[in-house]
């Protein structure tokens, strides 16, 4: 496999890159955090790590931009790397007690009954979509940008406005507070 071939790209923009993600997004924080507080208080605490997200999309597009500018992609990698190196260390706090089913029941067996439930189904096809059009325009709009002439930077502002916006958003979406 050449190093430029089209499956070189979806192996590892797709594949590596969707593996990572599932590693150290929000399944990971949200399904660690709500185990460590009372279930009173879990909604305003998934509202929080829910947009401390956003707040890191808001503070590490300038510097990712910033750092592109100042010192080249390859440089930019190896500082990025650097600064989501505490990730692994940190994911450590999250760790709760294994839970045994009482009733013998496995993981296919809980996999087979949330596949059976509408809810499930709607809720996982809630998170795709949103999922898909956020990565949808993170990886496109700044290039489309560029492609009508406008500085780089342009894209990496409007990533950083929007989330901005989903700090609050989130926050106020996840506590219920309207």
């Amino acid at each position: 496999m050449a190093g430029g071939s089209p499956l070189a790209l979806n192996l590892g923009a797709g594949l590596l890159i969707g593996l990572g993600l599932s590693g150290v997004s929000f399944a990971v924080v949200l399904g660690g955090g709500g185990r460590l507080v009372a279930p009173e208080k879990r909604m305003t605490a998934l509202a929080l790590a829910s947009a401390g997200g956003s707040l890191g999309q808001f503070l590490m597009i300038p510097t990712t931009q910033g750092l592109l500018a100042s010192f080249g992609w390859q440089q930019a990698l190896i500082a990025l790397a650097f600064f989501v190196t505490p990730m692994f260390f940190l994911g450590s706090m999250l760790r709760g007690k294994a839970v045994a089913a009482a009733d013998g029941s496995s993981p296919f067996r809980a996999l087979k009954e949330a596949f059976g439930h509408s809810g499930y189904l709607l809720l996982t096809l809630g998170f795709f979509v949103c999922g898909f059009h956020v990565v949808f325009i993170a990886t496109h709009l700044p290039a489309y940008l560029v492609d009508l002439g406008f500085e780089a930077s342009l894209g990496a502002t409007a990533l950083t406005i929007i989330g901005l916006f989903n700090i609050f958003g989130t926050y106020a979406c996840g506590t219920d507070r309207w």
